[in-house]
Parts: C-alpha cells; structure tokens; sequence
C-alpha cells in the first residue's frame, strides 16, 4: 500500500489542477427555499386559525419563503428575490384563548391567563448584491447586503390578562399595532411603502481533507422603513364581558384605541446556520448542524453517500422530529424535510431546491 501512495498524490495534484483551470468564470442559479414551523399544531390547522384538533404546548410559529435567481463571477454575486416572512410568538394561555374561540369551547373558569402575542409578517422583493473572499484556499467569507421593497406588513404587540370567574371575568389588554392589511381588527386595507435593507455572511473553512466547519448568518442586520403606515394602539377593559348559557364568553369589552398614521422601523428575525461535516471514507460522511430562527434551535444530524457524480444526503432534526432526504450536484440540489408523511398533519415542512448553469 505505501507503494502507490505517491502515485495517488501526483494523480490527486493532476485532477486539482484540471479543475482549477476548467473552473467556470460565470455561473447562473436559481433557488427556491421554503421552510414552515408551527410548535402547537399542523402547519394546516394554525393556518386555518386554530381550528380542530386539540393544540400542543408551544410559544412560536413561522414561514420563511423566497425564490431567488442570481449571477456570481469571480467572487461576485448579484441576485433578484421575492420574499414571504410571517412570524408568530405567543406563550400558552393567549394560544389556548385563541384555541377555544375558535373552536366555540367554553374558557377555563377560576383561571388567571396570562397573554402576550406578537406578529411580524413582511411580503417584499428587491435584490442582493455580495462578494465572496478566498483567505486562503480552504478559508472564505461571503458578505451580501439585499435591498428590499414591500407593500404588506404586520408588526403588533398585544399584552394583557384575564381572569375568569363563575358568569363573568376580568382583564385588560394593550395594543401596539402597525399593519398594512388589519388582520386583527378587520379594518379596510390601505397602501403602503416600505424600503429597507438585510445582511447576510457566510464563513466556509475546509480544515482539511476531510473536515469542514461553517457559519451562515440571514437577516443579522435588518431594517425596513415605513412612512404614513396605519397603525392602532389602546387598552382594553373585558369587566363588562359575562357568559354565555353554553359556557362560553360574550366579549364586551369597554375599549380606548387610537388610529393614525406614523412612520415605522421593521425589524426581521435572524437566521444562523453552524455545522460541519466529516468524511469518512471515499463513501460516507457524517455531519451536523444547529440552525436557529430568532434564537430559537433546531439541531440535525446527517448522514451522506458520495457517488461519482452525485451525492445522496439524509438527516434528521432532533427538535422538530423531522426525517428529510435529498440528492445534489454541480449542477442540482433538491432537499425535503417533514415530520410527518401526511403533510395536512405535518408541523415541519422544508423544501430546498437549486439549479445552476455554469459557463
């Protein structure tokens, strides 16, 4: 065996330097990316409002969707994109209020709630412009800065509590609510204009051979400016609600709100990717990775097999009990991943495709 590991290295040389010299100047991709996550119920029943089967314990919810297609060259990158952001934390009393209201359930009585809600819901387009940079041949990092156009928002506080008693309860809530389209009080739907900007880094380090470490940051920085944007904020008094003979409550609440027009700085949630992989043999590797949306973690394992033009991929993620399996290329990558084969019933749902043309 150590006879023929010199003429391996100089074979191993020979293909690097074939591939440096053929290496594409341009490349053009395109890649769609969609990822779904509701920790109380189906992605299917918190879309339809709650309504059906009864909810787990949770505090967030969210959709990340874009579709992308760009141009690199030399280190450069240029891309156009269209966006779907929605954003959802709760704790679980407000979920549970929301829940029986829904589903025409009676409240809990001699129950304190406690309720917290906030949304953030931003549908934009725009472009991203970034460089990538070679330290070395094994280190690089990427830095891009997107501009972004939108026409649809929400971006609310709503807090309070609620304690119910035998025929009647108690509470009080405060709103601090910017929208676009009201979502929550049902008023017209207004034009708006919001511009703005995002950040995003990736750090690739290739440590040798075998092992490969990276960092991928979406949103770190954002900020998405709206002028004249409607927005409502005001308390609420429930004293005056009472029950109903079928257990459930009749909302009178005695209310102050404000309406009006203000200018208004949106903030996205931050997404990290940290992982790294390992190859084992020729064949196999092993990899794993921790992604988080808003510090929220989801940490995954994954096994790969390395055949001579493709690869085939498959993990799991250990917090959304998610199973996903995909195949890639130079040239492809498709990539899905669900908790549950029978995607109505699915509360995890991530699909990842790309094609790119190299010239």
């Amino acid at each position: 065996m150590n006879l023929h590991r010199p003429t391996l290295g100089i074979a191993l040389l020979i293909a690097t330097l074939q591939s440096a010299q053929a290496a594409p100047e341009f490349e053009t991709y395109t890649t769609l990316q969609s990822l779904t996550y509701s920790e109380i119920a189906p992605i299917k029943q918190t879309i339809d409002g709650l309504e059906g089967d009864p909810i787990d314990s949770g505090e967030f919810a969210f959709t990340h969707n874009q579709l992308e297609v760009g141009q690199r060259w030399k280190g450069f990158e240029v891309a156009a994109f269209w966006r779907y952001d929605y954003y959802l934390q709760f704790n679980d009393d407000t979920a549970e209020l929301f829940y029986r209201d829904k589903n025409d359930l009676p409240v809990r009585q001699g129950k304190n709630y406690d309720l917290y809600l906030r949304a953030n819901h931003l549908r934009s387009s725009g472009f991203g412009i970034g460089y990538r940079h070679h330290f070395t041949p094994e280190l690089s990092v990427r830095g891009r800065v997107n501009y972004l156009s939108a026409r649809e928002m929400q971006d609310g506080l709503l807090r309070g509590s609620a304690a119910t008693m035998e025929r009647t309860y108690s509470g009080n809530l405060r709103l601090d609510y910017n929208y676009s389209d009201d979502l929550l009080l049902d008023r017209p739907k207004e034009s708006a204009r919001g511009r703005g900007f995002s950040a995003d880094f990736d750090i690739d380090w290739a440590i040798n051979g075998r092992l490969n470490l990276y960092l991928h940051g979406r949103d770190v920085l954002s900020r998405i400016s709206w002028d004249n944007l409607t927005y409502t904020t005001g308390n609420a008094t429930t004293d005056r609600a009472r029950y109903r003979d079928d257990g459930s409550l009749s909302f009178r609440p005695a209310a102050t709100t404000f309406d009006g027009y203000r200018h208004h700085v949106q903030k996205l949630p931050a997404r990290y990717q940290l992982g790294g992989s390992y190859r084992l043999t020729d064949f196999w590797s092993l990899g794993g990775e921790v992604f988080t949306y808003d510090g929220h973690a989801f940490p995954s394992a994954e096994l790969g097999m390395h055949f001579n033009r493709f690869t085939v991929r498959t993990n799991y993620d250990i917090e959304a009990e998610a199973l996903g399996a995909g195949i890639e290329n130079r040239y492809f990558q498709l990539m899905l991943r669900s908790d549950n084969l029978d995607w109505e019933e699915a509360k995890f749902l991530h699909l990842q495709l790309t094609a790119r043309v190299q010239f």
